[in-house]
């Protein structure tokens, strides 16, 4: 998904009701939400895929945050390192350790030196 107006928390939950099944998710798009999050969490219980490599730190965060959307299986994770590192509070933030956890592959656009509670986050890598 790519537009050039940003994605609000109220279209990904439309997604995910309307495509329970959905097993792929690319989203680039590189501003910031409005309305960031409700109420309703967003659930993703057939996703292997996630693309945020090219997304806004607030995509970023609301994919991440188990708070807001709940990735239930083992999925793919295309993100931009300097991100993850920000969304994640460098690894410390523990709203982000349960989706993190889910993640089986970790696709990511730069080398860099695993921090120490990077395997805590990403446990099936």
């Amino acid at each position: 998904m790519s537009d050039q107006r940003p994605f609000e928390h109220d279209f990904f939950y439309w997604i995910s009701n309307a495509f329970p099944n959905l097993e792929y998710l690319l989203v680039s798009n590189k501003l910031l939400q409005e309305r960031k999050h409700s109420n309703d969490q967003l659930h993703f219980p057939k996703l292997i895929y996630l693309s945020i490599r090219y997304a806004h730190i607030d995509y970023i965060n609301q994919f991440l945050h188990d708070k807001y959307t709940r990735i239930t299986q083992s999925f793919i994770l295309w993100i931009d390192y300097r991100r993850l590192v920000t969304a994640t509070d460098n690894f410390t933030n523990d709203a982000t350790r349960v989706n993190c956890s889910q993640v089986v592959s970790l696709n990511i656009d730069q080398l860099f030196v695993y921090p120490e509670n990077f395997y805590l986050y990403f446990p099936l890598l």
